[in-house]
């Protein structure tokens, strides 16, 4: 089997596995199409890409997240938590410290937040280097907090020490900054 036809069937069985959202036929092939037009592109894509490649696949999946969005309407966030919730370090923490998972999901609007947040300080020519690390440091210190505040200091503290956090969205909001 092809590369191509793999990461088709990945992205098949993702979409099949949201337990708590029941996309219809129409949003399924929606889905499905968006998913795999962004997969065809980035899902090679390391963190050891360059610069313009990661700044390109973010870019990507904001898209894709808008046009999720628009097709979806009121049940994106269901579709989103769903998604995000089934393969991640956020489950994984607050599960450990019983954080109800209707709390804990309101993770996923402050990493949007932030995620957004970063890309148009990145985007900012206004700004100096050291204005946009500093402003980008900030973001992370103030999303480090926010979360802090909804998952508690140890269910935060675990989420935080997860790779998955650590090296990739979180620390993709600042990419120049020292990792802990």
């Amino acid at each position: 089997m092809n590369t191509k036809a793999v990461l088709a069937a990945s992205l098949c069985l993702n979409v099949l596995t949201l337990a708590d959202f029941d996309p219809n036929e129409r949003e399924f092939r929606d889905i499905f199409k968006l998913r795999k037009k962004f997969d065809d592109e980035f899902s090679l894509v390391g963190t050891k890409a360059d610069s313009e490649t990661k700044t390109r696949k973010e870019a990507a999946a904001l898209e894709t997240d808008r046009e999720l969005k628009k097709i979806l309407g009121d049940r994106y966030p269901a579709y989103r938590n769903e998604r995000d919730w089934a393969f991640s370090a956020l489950r994984q923490a607050a599960e450990a410290e019983g954080v109800p998972r209707a709390t804990a999901v309101k993770v996923f609007d402050i990493r949007d937040a932030a995620r957004e947040q970063a890309q148009k300080l990145r985007h900012n020519p206004a700004l100096s280097e050291t204005q946009r690390q500093t402003a980008l440091q900030a973001i992370q210190t103030e999303t480090r907090s926010a979360i802090s505040e909804v998952l508690g200091t140890k269910a935060s503290e675990n989420y935080f020490y997860h790779p998955q956090v650590t090296k990739g969205w979180f620390g993709e909001l600042n990419p120049s900054a020292p990792k802990p």
